[in-house]
């Protein structure tokens, strides 16, 4: 008669334990696509939002290089002082979108937070 050793029944069993069944092993790759795809629409969302940002940068860089053309081509003090409140009401003006863009960015962000947690996402992994 085979005596068998308990240690090594015992750890046996524990290594049996540790492979999940199929159909956990599918529960966990589901979960994995979806929080992929969800940090995959996040990500773009933010790419899509800096890139926004980055023409909004440039925007400004042009605004300064025309008000420095006009100051250069001024020939008075009136033309100067003209070329200072084009460019004063030119930079309010985009200071105001700056606004409304920074709320809608916000927005646009905690919407799609929303809508994947509603969708079963969380940012921990667990639901």
């Amino acid at each position: 008669m085979a005596h068998t050793d308990p240690r090594t029944e015992t750890a046996t069993k524990a290594s049996a334990a540790k492979f999940p069944p199929a159909d956990v092993v599918e529960l966990g790759k589901q979960r994995l696509d979806a929080t992929i795809a969800a940090q995959t629409e996040l990500l773009d969302k933010f790419k899509e939002i800096n890139n926004a940002w980055l023409a909004r940068v440039q925007s400004e860089a042009d605004l300064a290089a025309e008000l420095t053309t006009k100051l250069v081509a001024a020939r008075s003090l009136p033309d100067a002082t003209a070329a200072w409140q084009e460019w004063a009401n030119k930079r309010m003006s985009l200071l105001a979108e700056d606004g409304k863009r920074l709320v809608a960015d916000g927005q646009k962000i905690a919407e799609t937070g929303v809508r994947l947690c509603a969708n079963g996402w969380t940012p921990g992994g667990s639901t």
